[in-house]
């Protein structure tokens, strides 16, 4: 028997599916963020050197055919060329806040 797939819409803008995986406590995606740059936190210029990847985040998300959904990601930095130093940001994700230990969506 041929193994069947379906498509679930996650509702995470700008990010790539890069691996699912299924344990007892649900579900596990891993996602990248498809978005090029940020803004520099100190001059507040658009950025798109890239530095390095943050470590793994792992939040809540909303659950899929009643098993728990976490998504995982690595934040990117990106590193500024205009001011002193060439300090790094860390991009911010627009369905996550930073610190917080579920995405948006599961915090509504």
């Amino acid at each position: 028997m041929a193994e069947a797939n379906i498509n679930i819409p996650l509702d995470l803008p700008k990010v790539t599916v890069l691996g699912v995986e299924v344990s007892e406590r649900g579900y596990v995606i891993s996602v990248e963020s498809t978005l090029k740059g940020t803004r520099c936190g100190r001059c507040g210029r658009k950025i798109q050197a890239f530095h390095e990847y943050n470590d793994w985040v792992e939040v809540r998300h909303l659950p899929i055919l009643d098993r728990a959904v976490y998504i995982r990601y690595r934040p990117k930095r990106y590193k500024c060329p205009y001011c002193e130093g060439e300090p790094t940001t860390t991009q911010a994700v627009t369905w996550h806040t930073p610190g917080s230990g579920m995405t948006k969506a599961y915090e509504q």
